[in-house]
């Protein structure tokens, strides 16, 4: 049995502990700093080793270029080779008028034929025709002919 009508000394201790930390103590003023002092320079140390990205990454590379020696390029990768290098060089309103005006030009010469691809349209030379037009050329980004 637990006795009940004890003295609370626990509490008693308790509150003059607390009545330490109460009080207002006086805080000594720091000296001034007669001048600044430089920050010490962090040394990075020796670089890392290349991460696995890195070489995730470069075999991505090889199997993607062996893909290609194989069996080429499909259509999709030809027309963002050159969508991409047109953009490298041009605004997109830019290259929409371009892309625009390549396939003009090229159903000028062949009203009846099917509607063509990017990558053709810059084997045929239409697009570089349309460059012509507007007066500008392409420097940046061309994509390569022979891969």
């Amino acid at each position: 049995m637990i006795n009940v009508t004890g003295q609370k000394t626990h509490d008693q201790e308790f509150a003059k502990w607390m009545e330490r930390f109460e009080e207002s103590k006086q805080i000594a003023t720091l000296p001034l700093l007669p001048h600044v002092q430089q920050k010490a320079a962090i040394d990075p140390g020796p670089s890392r080793p290349p991460s696995r990205a890195s070489g995730h990454s470069f075999t991505r590379k090889i199997a993607r270029s062996l893909k290609h020696s194989i069996v080429g390029y499909s259509q999709n990768e030809l027309n963002e080779g050159v969508l991409k290098g047109l953009r490298y060089q041009f605004m997109r309103d830019r290259v929409d008028s371009i892309i625009e005006q390549a396939f003009t030009i090229f159903f000028s010469r062949n009203s009846d034929a099917n509607r063509p691809e990017l990558y053709e349209l810059y084997e045929n030379g239409d697009i570089d025709r349309a460059l012509e037009f507007f007066k500008v050329r392409w420097v940046v980004g061309r994509p390569k002919t022979r891969r």
